[in-house]
């Protein structure tokens, strides 16, 4: 199934980038965006891994 979702003033997507294809078309105006990352602890013993 194929989603197209228009942009409107005030609204907010959010979406698993890895699950969804996706595009951004060209905008008229400027616009902004954030993203984001899960990170995965790959310790032992529920240590949270330390900086590198």
């Amino acid at each position: 199934m194929i989603y197209k979702q228009l942009a409107q003033a005030g609204e907010l997507a959010v979406f698993l980038s890895e699950e969804f294809p996706h595009e951004v078309l060209a905008a008229d105006r400027d616009r902004y965006s954030v993203a984001g990352w899960f990170r995965v602890n790959g310790s032992i013993n529920q240590q949270i891994d330390p900086p590198r």
